[in-house]
């Protein structure tokens, strides 16, 4: 257990504890860092068990002096997502949300998906915390909207409209049908539609239906008048609140440890035009007003865009709110009566069932994790797994993958991949080369933490052996099993017998899952390896050519089609690459 270091500055900063292996296991910001470290070691808050855990845990201190509180706040959300420490409030699935980016920068600007905000010129809606949500939007905007969808080299290369202008899905830049003009102005009618000013767009297009009509245009205005009565259809479907409330986001969050469920009703113009939810972790012993400036801080620095209210049950701490308010410009409030407060209750409503709904998977996942722990004779619940499978076409392209499930959910973030050095189709030596290569990592002291409670690799008795050669050669144990396809199978190595589980057991449920995304995992890099030695193939028979210009390429255009459809000049834009080279390449490729 660590002790009250006797020297911390009373400047604003943050502090950061680490185990004893050098991990660390929890970050916070303070305006004093003197009075807020003191804090954990007086012996009221002691008592916390939270407190206690982490003191209890900590092996080291460190601090990091900053300018101001809001500069702490940056950089304890940066070291946050890095660490992804056990005691700090995090989110659940700890990924990068996606957003819808207009390529404002490209000359006729597409909408694409992305998964971090960049600044180079596009405008990004979100982030959309449902995958759903996106797919949904997307299918909108198609219909309302007809932008372009096809790369910029087929643009150029294009000389007569696809599909999509024929049925009326893009307006046909690429064959001249539309000014730039009129096309900016259909993306800006775009934009404005995902803001939610829904009524400003329609007052706009109502206006130029008119113009067209007076000017005896009267097809344009037909297209108009549809593009209304879609939009009407959706406004029609949308909640009207109160014009009086203008743009705001309302914060319900429902906990029941140890996960809390923030949801955020999206209020723009008046009228409910969306709902995002978060799950967090790590909420033990965390107070309303804390689990407000988590998600204060976790969502809303992401957000493309902030309104400019923001409601929420309590206000965050008084030492917290100045940094809060100066980091999300955005006015904070609680409500007690009126509108807002009957908003407040249901985004409320909505966090709990959204706990609700999450509860019973949490539920069954826990059940079959305890199952596992039954049925293998576990010391402890096997709370992270990692699972392992191997792809290859007669020893070619051979690579191994690695996912991880922590509490019974995929943690992308720890997923591996290796490439296979093993020679010959061999899947026990491939299984062997993966596992060991996997143990040699988790012998250092800094991956004390990473070690997982459960192995389990995909095939029968020759891979379960080869993981257990490679864990003997490496002096670790960890109970390690494997899980045959066809007939489900479980062997381990404590077993004579292997063990079948019924159909509709929550373990084999929980380890079919494993299996399957590991398999996933894996033919997904085999196929990207195969693809990009083919592309590599046919530019060796390039001369001038060679490897460093090859990799060049292909990082840049990522396959045959993407190759054949750029420009002289796009190819000219790689490094290494002339003008007599690009134009060798668009020769042998015809």
């Amino acid at each position: 257990m660590i002790e009250m270091p006797p020297d911390l500055p009373d400047s604003s900063g943050v502090y950061i504890f680490r185990d004893k292996a050098g991990k660390v296991i929890y970050v916070g910001k303070a305006v004093s860092l003197r009075n807020r470290v003191r804090s954990y070691f007086q012996e009221a808050n002691f008592k916390l068990p939270k407190v206690r855990q982490i003191v209890s845990n900590a092996e080291s201190l460190e601090f990091i002096i900053t300018a101001s509180e809001v500069e702490a706040l940056i950089l304890e959300n940066n070291l946050i997502k890095q660490h992804r420490p056990k005691y700090n409030v995090r989110l659940r699935d700890d990924k990068n949300y996606p957003y819808l980016r207009i390529t404002l920068e490209e000359e006729w600007p597409r909408v694409v998906v992305a998964r971090r905000m960049k600044r180079d010129g596009s405008r990004y809606f979100g982030p959309y915390t449902r995958s759903g949500a996106v797919r949904d939007t997307l299918r909108l905007i198609r219909r309302l909207f007809p932008y372009r969808t096809c790369s910029d080299s087929v643009l150029r290369n294009s000389k007569r409209p696809c599909l999509n202008y024929h049925i009326k899905r893009c307006l046909g830049p690429c064959a001249g049908k539309v000014s730039r003009e009129e096309y900016m102005a259909m993306i800006q009618g775009l934009m404005r539609f995902l803001e939610g000013h829904q009524n400003e767009l329609r007052k706009e297009l109502v206006e130029k239906m008119q113009a067209y009509s007076t000017q005896l245009n009267f097809e344009r205005a037909a297209e108009i008048r549809d593009l209304l009565r879609s939009i009407d259809e959706v406004m029609e479907k949308q909640h009207v609140v109160s014009s009086r409330l203008g743009d705001v986001d309302i914060i319900g969050i429902w906990k029941i440890e140890p996960e809390a469920c923030a949801s955020i009703l999206q209020v723009r113009d008046g009228k409910l035009v969306g709902r995002e939810q978060l799950f967090l972790t790590g909420i033990a012993g965390e107070s309303t007003e804390e689990l407000v400036a988590s998600v204060l801080k976790l969502y809303y620095p992401a957000a493309s865009s902030v309104p400019p209210e923001i409601v929420v049950p309590k206000l965050p701490a008084q030492e917290d709110l100045p940094g809060i308010l100066e980091y999300i410009p955005a006015k904070l409030s609680t409500a007690s009566r009126g509108l807002r407060a009957q908003l407040l209750r249901m985004a409320e409503e909505n966090a709990r069932s959204g706990m609700e709904q999450a509860r019973p998977r949490q539920e069954r996942l826990q059940a079959g994790l305890s199952e596992l722990q039954r049925l293998l004779g576990l010391k402890h619940l096997p709370r992270r797994i990692e699972a392992f499978d191997i792809s290859n076409i007669q020893g070619k392209y051979a690579v191994a993958s690695m996912v991880v499930f922590v509490d019974g959910m995929p943690s992308k973030a720890d997923y591996r991949k290796f490439r296979i050095a093993t020679p010959g189709p061999d899947d026990y030596a491939m299984m062997y080369e993966a596992l060991k290569r996997r143990l040699k990592y988790l012998t250092q002291a800094s991956a004390a933490s990473d070690r997982p409670d459960l192995i389990v690799v995909d095939g029968g008795p020759g891979q379960l052996a080869a993981g257990l050669r490679a864990q003997e050669e490496m002096g670790i144990e960890i109970p390690t099993i494997a899980l045959a396809k066809r007939e489900e199978l479980i062997y381990a190595e404590d077993c004579n017998e292997p063990l079948r589980l019924p159909g509709d057991s929550t373990a084999l449920q929980v380890l079919q899952s494993l299996r399957d995304e590991a398999h996933r995992f894996a033919v997904k890099y085999h196929r990207t390896l195969r693809r990009n030695d083919a592309v590599a193939s046919l530019l060796e028979e390039i001369p001038g050519i060679g490897p460093k210009r090859r990799a060049a390429l292909l990082k840049r255009f990522g396959s045959l089609e993407g190759l054949r459809a750029a420009s002289i000049q796009e190819i000219c834009s790689v490094q290494g690459m002339t003008r007599k080279l690009a134009e060798q390449l668009k020769e042998h490729f015809g």
